[in-house]
């Protein structure tokens, strides 16, 4: 799938972090996120991913939010 992606938001974007404190931004009814890795904006929500990792001192439970790219932009959940 192809996904839009923008180096300037349109002018009026309001900018707020959603979940999992990912950068976001809204303009008429239209979600950007932010990416650091591709260093720019794109259409529509980031990749949701379940993790349920357990063990001895290591992982994290929750949701993880990446980008397209793969590069993860915020995480909702606990680490243990």
């Amino acid at each position: 799938m192809r996904t839009k992606i923008i180096n300037k938001l349109p002018e009026g974007a309001v900018l707020f972090l959603g979940e999992g404190h990912v950068q976001l931004a809204l303009f008429k009814q239209v979600r950007y996120h932010w990416c650091p890795n591709c260093a720019c904006w794109y259409l529509g929500d980031p990749v949701v991913s379940q993790e349920y990792e357990t063990g001895n001192l290591c992982g994290r439970r929750g949701r993880a939010y990446s980008c397209c790219c793969g590069h993860e932009l915020g995480f909702d959940g606990c680490y243990f």
